[in-house]
């Protein structure tokens, strides 16, 4: 077995994640109303679930900003979940909406999406297939935590 490589902190590149701001701007996307009327456009920032279960939107909206004052600091918002214990949805929702920003997705225009698309083979008519779920067992067991922390 090859040794496993070491990270040291000069290799990693840590980007700081604004998630109080990403979790407000996705829930305002949640609320933007759904076109009326045929052939009318989305409005930026619309978000489409064609395939998600009512448990994914319960973890997606799992959190709501509440209002906390401490000692001499006023009303600060935190983020606390709700009524639903998981929150993984929206935990990487938030992340990968950070992602897409870090790469530069979020200042593209749609020419800039398609010569992408086209320059990457991608066909939209044609979705990708989907590579079959991992059961418990199949790849040898769970990953043992522990052990990738050192």
């Amino acid at each position: 077995a090859r040794p496993a490589a070491k990270i040291t902190i000069e290799s990693l590149k840590v980007f700081i994640v604004g998630v109080d701001t990403l979790k407000q701007r996705l829930y305002g996307w949640l609320r933007l109303p759904m076109p009326t009327e045929a052939g009318q456009p989305f409005p930026a920032g619309y978000c489409h679930f064609p395939e998600h279960g009512a448990e994914w939107f319960k973890q997606l909206t799992a959190e709501s900003a509440r209002p906390h004052t401490g000692r001499g600091t006023g009303t600060r918002w935190r983020w606390e979940k709700t009524n639903h214990d998981r929150n993984e949805a929206l935990d990487c929702r938030v992340y990968a909406s950070a992602v897409l920003s870090i790469v530069g997705g979020d200042r593209m225009d749609d020419a800039s999406w398609t010569r992408l698309e086209a320059q990457l083979g991608a066909n939209a008519s044609t979705p990708a297939p989907r590579a079959k779920p991992k059961r418990e067992g199949e790849d040898g067991g769970y990953i043992d935590r522990d052990r990738w922390r050192r």
